[in-house]
């Protein structure tokens, strides 16, 4: 099922990629500082898509790595709780 759907939406970014460009046939001047380039209208709008797209997966794989250190951090002091939470519960009530 897993597949149809990612199969379904390629599909459909498909789709939407060739009539974005049978819609948008214009050319573009993109100043890159150093160049001037002519492109296709459609090919700046979906590079640059892709350049965000792998900008936000690079910003959120560091929220990830993030979070999985902290993950960490907390089951070692959850470990080291239980073992002391263990360790007084073995100790005899003393009774003064």
């Amino acid at each position: 099922m897993k597949a149809l759907i990612y199969f379904v939406f390629i599909l459909l970014a498909a789709i939407s990629a060739v009539v974005f460009t049978a819609l948008n046939p214009g050319e573009v001047t993109v100043n890159l500082y150093f160049e001037q380039i002519t492109l296709p209208f459609s090919l700046v709008v979906v590079t640059s898509m892709f350049f965000g797209v792998l900008l936000g997966m690079f910003a959120g794989g560091l929220v990830a790595l993030g979070r999985r250190r902290d993950m960490r951090k907390l089951r070692k002091q959850l470990a080291l709780a239980e073992k002391e939470l263990s360790n007084l519960r073995k100790q005899p009530l003393g009774d003064d």
